[in-house]
C-alpha cells in the first residue's frame, strides 16, 4: 500500500501509474479534481478502479470550495470482488472496505486540515478524526487501515488529537514505529522538512507489516509517497470455498445499485464498452434472411451471443458495483419499508454521536 499527497493529480500522472505498478492499493490526496473529472483516477493504470471525492461542490450549479484538496483510493482490478465502496459524502476522506483473512478492513485516505494556528482549524482536525471513528464503527470493518496526510508531526499542535484519535480506535501508529530520521515533506524552498504523512492501523494488520519505507525519488509534489507492505493479507477465500459449500448456506452476490456514486457508474459504463467491444458478432446473424438447413446452426449462435453479453454484463457489475450478499429467500425479519422509518432516527445518532466525540465524550 502507498500513500501519497500528489498536489495535482495531472502534474504527477506518470509517477502515480508507476506507484500503481509496485502497489495492490494506492492513498491519493490533494488530486484536485473537480467533479466531473474523477473519472480520470481510473484511467491512470489499466489494472485500477478507483474511488474518489472532489473538494468542490457543483451541486448548485456554481463553483463552491477550493480544488485544492481531494481524496481518492486506487484498487487493483483482480482485487475488485472483495472490495466493498463506500460514499463518505466528506472531500477529506476516501474509504472502502477490503475483505481479507483478518477480516473486512476498512481502508481511509485521509487529508486532514494545516494547522494556520487559530481555533478553527483544530476543530476541523477533532471533527475530521470523529468523521472516521463513526463510519467505522458503521461499517461491518472489524480492522482500520488510514494512511494520508496527517499535517501532523511530533510535538506539534494537532499531536494530542492525533494521538487520542489512534487510542480510541486501538490503532497502532505503524510507520512512526518502524522509521526513523525520515521526511514525507519538503517546501518549494527546501527550507523546511516535516514527517506529517502517516499510516496507522489496527494491531492484527500491523502484525503483518513486513517493510515500511519513504521514496525519495519521486519529485511531481511536496510530498514524497510513504509505503508499507503486509505479509499474508490477501484474501484466499476462493481456495476455501468448496471445503466450506457443505457448512455454509447457499448465498450469492448480487449488484447493490442503490450504493452506486456517480464513480462506480462511470466506471461500470467503461467496463461494459471495453467488455462488449471483445464480442464476436456472427455475421451470419446479420443476413436478411437464414436457410432453414442453418437454423439450428443459428439458434445456438444467438444463445452464445446472448450469454456473452450477459457474462459482460455479469463481470462488469462484479468490478466496478457495490455488492450485496442474497440467500436466496426472504428473512422472517425483513420489514418493508423499515429503511424509510428509521432513516430519520439513524441520522439524527449519528449526529449526536459525532456531537459527543467532538465534546471530548463526556
Amino acid at each position: 500500500m502507498y500513500s501519497f499527497n500528489c498536489r495535482s493529480l495531472k502534474s504527477s500522472v506518470s509517477e502515480i501509474n508507476d506507484i500503481c505498478n509496485e502497489s495492490d492499493f494506492v492513498f491519493l490526496q490533494e488530486h484536485w479534481l473537480l467533479p466531473n473529472d474523477l473519472n480520470i483516477l481510473s484511467s491512470i493504470n489499466k489494472y485500477f478502479l478507483a474511488v474518489g471525492h472532489s473538494a468542490v461542490d457543483l451541486s448548485s450549479g456554481i463553483l463552491i470550495g477550493r480544488p485544492y484538496g481531494g481524496t481518492a483510493i486506487l484498487y487493483r482490478k483482480s482485487l475488485s470482488k472483495h472490495v466493498v465502496l463506500l460514499d463518505t459524502c466528506n472531500p477529506r476522506i476516501s474509504a472502502l472496505i477490503f475483505k481479507c483473512d483478518c477480516g473486512p478492513i476498512l481502508l481511509v485516505s485521509a487529508y486532514m486540515p494545516t494547522d494556520l494556528g487559530d481555533s478553527e482549524c483544530l476543530e476541523t482536525y477533532i471533527e475530521t478524526c470523529a468523521y472516521i471513528t463513526a463510519l467505522f464503527r458503521d461499517c461491518e470493518a472489524v480492522q482500520l487501515v488510514i494512511a494520508g496526510d496527517f499535517n501532523c508531526r511530533v510535538g506539534s499542535r494537532f499531536y494530542d488529537a492525533f494521538l487520542s484519535f489512534a487510542v480510541d480506535n486501538r490503532l497502532c501508529l505503524t510507520d512512526l514505529h518502524r522509521l526513523k530520521d525520515v521526511f514525507t515533506f519538503c517546501n518549494d524552498a527546501g527550507t523546511s522538512f516535516t514527517w506529517i504523512d502517516h499510516f496507522l492501523c489496527s494491531q492484527a494488520v500491523d502484525n503483518l507489516v513486513a517493510d515500511c519505507a519513504v521514496h525519495y525519488q519521486y519529485v511531481s509534489s511536496d510530498h514524497k509517497p510513504i509505503s508499507v507492505t503486509f505479509n499474508q493479507m490477501l484474501p484466499s477465500y476462493d481456495s476455501i470455498s468448496a471445503d466450506r459449500s457443505n457448512l455454509l448456506p447457499v448465498s450469492k452476490s448480487l449488484p447493490d445499485w442503490s450504493n452506486c456514486d456517480d464513480l462506480s457508474i462511470v466506471n461500470y459504463q467503461s467496463e461494459l464498452e471495453l467488455a462488449l467491444a471483445g464480442i464476436n458478432i456472427p455475421s451470419v446473424l446479420l443476413g436478411s434472411c437464414i436457410e432453414n438447413s442453418k437454423s439450428v446452426l443459428c439458434g445456438n449462435l444467438i444463445d452464445k451471443y446472448y450469454n456473452d453479453i450477459v457474462s459482460c454484463i455479469n463481470d462488469a457489475c462484479r468490478t466496478c458495483i457495490p455488492s450485496r450478499q442474497s440467500h436466496g429467500g426472504i428473512s422472517e425479519y425483513v420489514i418493508p419499508g423499515w429503511n424509510a422509518y428509521v432513516a430519520e432516527k439513524h441520522e439524527a445518532a449519528r449526529r449526536a454521536f459525532l456531537e459527543w466525540a467532538f465534546a471530548g465524550k463526556p
